[in-house]
């Protein structure tokens, strides 16, 4: 749509200038107005590689959302990762997008960080040979 690339040239902008947290802060709380939770967890789980990453370079210059892990992003994510019914590369993408998530500086000290970390190696431990070779 266009919009984090106009966010991307505002910010910037606002690098070359010295920056404004005040302005910093309205462009990523429209950008969140735009975008919204279901076009973030589509992104997040794009089969195109691309895609994924922009969304999360987004997320990370941007601190889109503010954590994550509280407002339903990760929750949404992790149903989709143990949803078997989903296709394989949406599953791989929500589990990746999860993980690159928990990486991110401004989730450090969240909230449900800990038990995301603890709930992606869990999932990946319980993926058997046979899962991963039928897959």
């Amino acid at each position: 749509d266009g919009t984090g690339v106009h966010c991307e040239l505002v910010n910037d902008f606002l690098k070359e200038r010295g920056g404004s947290e005040e302005v910093h802060l309205m462009v990523r709380n429209r950008l969140q107005t735009v975008r919204g939770t279901e076009s973030l967890i589509a992104g997040l789980c794009h089969p195109s590689l691309e895609l994924r990453n922009r969304v999360l370079s987004e997320m990370k210059k941007f601190e889109m959302p503010p954590n994550p892990f509280s407002d339903g992003t990760t929750a949404r994510l992790r149903q989709i990762a143990e949803d078997k019914c989903d296709v394989w590369h949406k599953r791989a993408a929500a589990i990746i997008s999860l993980a690159q998530i928990a990486q991110m500086d401004h989730c450090q000290e969240c909230d449900g960080r800990a038990d995301t970390l603890a709930w992606l190696l869990g999932m990946l431990m319980s993926f058997s040979d046979d899962e991963v070779e039928s897959g």
